[in-house]
């Protein structure tokens, strides 16, 4: 999966695209900020999917993409207004 614009001041786009057709009835995606605690969390229910972010404070942060059948994270950074 993708995650862009990185770094990112309002929104960001998830693209995700699986090997397995029915995985998106699955999938979900969880933002964690960098003590590990979940500032986002949502089912994902297109191979796109953009997220505001506007109100994140600045730093870092971890996408993770959860699909029935594998967890992948990417590492996000939110910059300051």
């Amino acid at each position: 999966f993708s995650v862009f614009p990185n770094p990112a001041k309002d929104n960001v786009t998830i693209s995700y695209q699986s090997k397995f057709q029915n995985s998106l009835l699955n999938s979900y995606i969880i933002i964690s900020n960098s003590l590990g605690q979940t500032v986002y969390s949502s089912v994902i229910r297109s191979s796109t999917t953009e997220i505001p972010v506007k109100n994140f404070l600045p730093g870092m942060y971890w996408v993770t993409l959860f699909d029935g059948t594998i967890k992948v994270s990417k590492q996000l950074i939110i910059q300051g207004k």
